[in-house]
């Protein structure tokens, strides 16, 4: 449909996606061949605005408004500040009471409150916070790394270009494209995150950490790398890769919450009994060394070379 409404305005609408439906933005050209790109500023900085604007340490913020009064009916409204019950209540980044609301009305002591003034100025706050929250990313990067952040779509590109330009080394440790048998083989132990839900209980008292940045922590670990190859070793200690193994589960009394996962149906299940599957093999030493997890059988499994410290002075 985007492409059809340029079409109908003679211009050119190029969709820039990731090839499984997620819109990453837009590219306009018109007659003259002037484009214009517009990308996402979510795959960048994963914030709202309000918390964008802390963030990054900006004299505006985005403030609060009535969203609930805007309709057809009052578009032309010109009079006293809408009543509170009409406002958002989240108001740099917190719930916003009464006092926000008069201090917010006592703004306009002398003046009306118009809807189409009040909603231009609201919009204009936001594109005021995310231009300059851009600017400044985009000179910090470039500073820091000297990479144009122009150059990708996604925070994810972005880390691959700094990663590329500044620390990987392909001399010392080359990046293999893995294919055929072996990626095959690989894939069935990527599992992606475990989301399982349980009904919360305590034996004591509670305590509540909130744990960040794991990826780059995990990434700091050993690393995979080479072309890999297939093995027949059945020493779990002697293999840095994938293993494909029969493995059982500890009881929930010896274990009360699983933490191996297996693909079922398409969808991930925190297993208990004995299960023939793929994981990794720092995996399976981790759940076997600590968790009372027992591996039956070594059927086969792929072997790499350990890289270390691939990712250490990037994190």
């Amino acid at each position: 449909q985007i492409s059809q409404i340029g079409d109908s305005l003679n211009y050119k609408v190029n969709i820039l996606d990731d090839n499984q439906g997620d819109l990453l933005g837009l590219e306009i050209w018109n007659k003259k061949k002037i484009k214009i790109t517009f990308v996402d500023s979510l795959k960048f900085i994963k914030s709202t605005l309000n918390e964008i604007s802390i963030s990054f340490d900006l004299e505006s913020n985005k403030g609060i408004f009535p969203y609930d009064f805007i309709n057809v009916n009052t578009i032309n409204y010109e009079g006293e500040v809408p009543d509170f019950s009409y406002f958002n209540k989240n108001y740099n980044g917190k719930a916003f009471d009464y006092i926000d609301y008069i201090k917010y009305k006592n703004e306009f002591k002398n003046k009306k409150w118009s809807t189409k003034n009040e909603t231009y100025n609201y919009n204009k706050k936001d594109v005021d916070i995310l231009y300059n929250a851009i600017t400044i990313f985009r000179q910090k990067i470039f500073d820091e790394f000297g990479i144009d952040i122009n150059r990708t779509l996604t925070i994810t590109g972005l880390s691959y270009l700094i990663h590329k330009s500044n620390y990987y080394d392909p001399e010392k440790t080359p990046i293999h494209l893995i294919n055929g048998k072996i990626d095959s083989y690989i894939r069935e132990a990527f599992f992606g995150g475990i989301v399982d839900n349980y009904e919360n209980y305590a034996l004591g008292p509670l305590y509540k950490y909130d744990k960040k940045s794991h990826y780059s922590k995990a990434s700091t670990n050993d690393m995979p790398i080479g072309p890999g190859r297939f093995s027949n070793d059945k020493n779990l200690d002697n293999i840095f890769g994938f293993v494909h193994c029969i493995i059982t589960a500890p009881t929930e009394e010896e274990l009360p919450r699983a933490l191996l996962p297996l693909k079922t149906t398409g969808e991930n299940e925190l297993f208990r009994g004995t299960v023939e599957g793929v994981w990794f093999s720092e995996e399976l030493k981790q759940v076997t060394s600590k968790y009372k997890y027992k591996v039956e059988e070594i059927i086969s499994c792929v072997k790499f070379d350990r890289g270390k410290n691939l990712y250490t002075e990037m994190v």
